[in-house]
């Protein structure tokens, strides 16, 4: 918790790497979200249809490296695809912002740069919009293409 009220979620970042025959061994950082034996395991969240959502598919062996201070930790096991309330959970620990990115930047496909330009747009009106009775943001739903993983 020290690290991440200095570093912020960066502290909860873990590199995640994955493959499959047609694709071949690919590595990427993701925001870790919980841990231990009451999550399963280390759970994260991603589009299941991004690249390692596929890989992890067709190949559910997995290995994530954490740091912890000046170590790093290296945790290999399989990886299951999260329950709802899992994958809900997952996404109620990101931040405002990095819950609005996922949902209008769409993680993980390919867009125009006229998507882009108006997903951007969408983006900064929300990030403006405030509930006029409490004064907190609109709480943005779960996009559909967003899952827990729990590497177990």
């Amino acid at each position: 918790r020290t690290a991440e009220e200095s570093e912020g979620f960066l502290a909860r970042g873990m590199v995640v790497a994955t493959s499959c025959p047609d694709s071949g061994a690919t590595a990427r950082t993701v925001v870790l979200g919980a841990w231990g034996p009451s999550a399963g395991g280390l759970v994260f969240g991603s589009n299941p249809h991004s690249l390692k959502g596929q890989q992890l598919a067709v190949d559910a062996r997995c290995e994530a490296v954490l740091r912890w201070g000046q170590r790093q930790v290296r945790v290999r096991g399989s990886v299951r695809m999260g329950s709802g309330e899992e994958s809900e959970a997952m996404f109620r620990r990101l931040s405002p912002g990095q819950q609005m990115g996922l949902t209008f930047l769409q993680q993980g496909r390919h867009i125009s740069e006229t998507e882009h330009n108006v997903a951007l747009e969408k983006f900064a009106t929300m990030s403006t919009v405030s509930d006029k009775e409490n004064g907190h943001l609109v709480q943005v739903s779960r996009p559909e293409s967003y899952s827990a993983f729990v590497l177990e």
